[in-house]
């Protein structure tokens, strides 16, 4: 058994409900925070992200819609950075990842700029050039004149294979270019998968924070909990139609000693103790 599992922590990273798998592998890599300035900067980011969709319930909404359509192109985004010319279908990926992106932008990027995505819209223009808005990719013959000249011979063609090879070798020369194109944004588009990734993480833990009624920890020199739970042990008990004793807690900077009866819930108040820390420097 994990220490995780121990204290209860499996249950709390469990029940973050992310909707992409951006914000589960945010969840996967949490970092245990060790100075109060980055703990509470995780928190002033929950606060005012809460403060957002309070605000705008119909935007919330609609975050969460554009957040089901986003998925996790970092492989694609490390093989353009690697130089290698990318295919139909990692073109494809990056436009609508793009486009989703953008619509994020567009929603919060003035309001919440440290959790916003980047301005994407370059990146759209390159693979969406008539404008279109439509989440499908093709090489488009408005990419090259040629291009377009030779489809339109196919059309009265369609039996001659010379111009289907050459249609090809065009193509694959517009794919290159498109690529070196693109690499140039690589950065920024790493950089709004990672922020994309927080956001869905901080809606799932203010999520959680109504539901099972968490407060915001206060740091500072004092170690003090008022009716302190553990939300694991809780619901176990609930589904046995059981009560949950919550306890106050005080630590002081000496030596500490907790004294009771067996199955007093000595073992249970330091399981839950830990917890608290580490939810807390887990933000």
């Amino acid at each position: 058994m994990t220490t995780y599992e121990k204290i209860g922590l499996d249950y709390i990273l469990n029940n973050l409900n992310t909707v992409t798998l951006l914000g589960k592998k945010k969840i996967k890599n949490l970092k245990f925070l060790t100075d109060s300035n980055s703990i509470e900067n995780e928190y002033y980011f929950m606060e005012e992200v809460n403060k957002f969709i309070t605000e705008n319930k119909d935007l919330d909404r609609d975050i969460k819609r554009k957040l089901l359509n986003i998925k996790d192109i970092t492989n694609t985004i490390d093989r353009l950075a690697e130089g290698y010319i990318l295919d139909d279908i990692e073109l494809f990926e990056i436009k609508i990842f793009a486009m989703s992106s953008q619509e994020l932008y567009k929603i919060i990027g003035n309001d919440l700029p440290f959790i916003s995505p980047k301005n994407l819209e370059k990146v759209v223009e390159i693979l969406d050039p008539e404008k279109t808005g439509i989440a499908s990719f093709h090489i488009y013959s408005s990419y090259s004149p040629e291009l377009y000249s030779i489809r339109e011979e196919i059309k009265r063609e369609k039996d001659n294979e010379s111009l289907y090879e050459r249609e090809m070798i065009i193509e694959d020369r517009i794919r290159k270019e498109l690529s070196k194109k693109l690499r140039i944004y690589k950065e920024a588009i790493l950089a709004s998968l990672e922020k994309v990734g927080h956001l869905d993480l901080i809606l799932a833990k203010l999520k959680q924070n109504q539901e099972l009624e968490l407060k915001k920890p206060i740091i500072g020199l004092e170690t003090k909990y008022k009716e302190v739970f553990n939300p694991k042990v809780l619901k176990t008990l609930e589904n046995s139609s059981r009560s949950y004793q919550k306890i106050d807690l005080e630590i002081g900077d000496s030596v500490t000693v907790i004294t009771g009866a067996n199955m007093s819930g000595k073992t249970l108040s330091l399981k839950t103790l830990a917890l608290c820390q580490y939810m807390c420097q887990l933000g």
